[in-house]
């Protein structure tokens, strides 16, 4: 019966991804006002930013409840010898925590839950590996220790553009963000145990991007074997630019390009854009 990779709507992989390699994907929730939507289910990524553009309200989130992955669980049991869930930083959610839970009402059934300490496409990268082991035939043990092996070696960098996300968030003051603005300056975010940490500043996208090829090259990676990741919210001309500048630096294996969900959307605002990657 195989192995089945579950994940939540936070690794943003692509839809191609998630149908060729069967992976289940437990959605988180938007709420705009007294609207929710499952993130992917009841609001794709193109309508999300539509409506972001078109009001006042700010939009807020939730996690995946336990009662809906022991739902899903129950589903899936029967068909899988085992499942292996890989889930959105316990740092930044508590959807790791719901599946923790609700794995216990099953005792009998071989689940494995895994707090991958990432988030958007870096925990989608994590995901996108398992599920290739898992199609290939790869035992759960090797599954799960390559996926503690990604989790150490993940590296991010994301640019943004509008820094009244981050200081909504806790990320930067007042005056940081004030300041910031008016000096185009472009924070860039990695992620480091799991939370979000502020690793550079840097004026203009420009120099931004090349901050980025800079920094991989720091790690000096090889990444004619590599698949990295590259996504944005709602700046698809920035991603294209990025990726144009990642191949003409270096010989990358493969790239794999996505758009942030709603969730990963409201935190991070309009018309930023990320890289993921190994550093070895």
């Amino acid at each position: 019966m195989g192995i089945c990779i579950v994940t939540d709507s936070c690794s943003d992989l692509p839809k191609w991804v998630i149908d060729k390699y069967k992976i289940v994907v437990a959605p988180l929730t938007v709420h705009f006002g007294d609207m929710s939507y499952r993130d992917g289910v009841d609001i794709s990524s193109a309508e999300f930013y539509e409506i972001l553009s078109n009001t006042k309200v700010m939009p807020t989130t939730s996690m995946v409840t336990p009662g809906y992955f022991k739902e899903l669980f129950n589903g899936l049991i029967n068909r899988y010898d085992s499942i292996i869930g890989l889930f959105f930083s316990s740092k930044l959610s508590g959807t790791y925590n719901s599946a923790v839970t609700a794995k216990g009402e099953f005792p009998d059934a071989d689940i494995t839950v895994i707090d991958t300490l990432n988030a958007t496409l870096g925990q989608g990268l994590i995901v996108l590996k398992a599920a290739r082991m898992a199609e290939e035939g790869a035992s759960k043990d090797e599954i799960i220790g390559e996926v503690h092996r990604m989790m150490a070696n993940i590296k991010y960098a994301l640019v943004f553009s509008d820094l009244g996300y981050l200081h909504r968030g806790g990320r930067l003051s007042t005056a940081q963000t004030v300041v910031g603005n008016i000096l185009n300056i472009k924070p860039i975010l990695g992620i480091e145990d799991g939370e979000i940490k502020v690793i550079e500043r840097v004026r203009g996208k420009k120099k931004a991007f090349k901050w980025i090829v800079d920094y991989i090259k720091s790690f000096n990676v090889d990444l004619s074997s590599k698949t990295i990741g590259i996504n944005h919210s709602n700046s698809p001309e920035d991603a294209d630019e990025l990726e144009k500048i990642i191949k003409e630096n270096f010989s990358v294996g493969e790239i794999i390009k996505s758009q942030a969900g709603a969730v990963i959307g409201t935190h991070a605002g309009p018309d930023a854009v990320g890289i993921y990657f190994e550093r070895e």
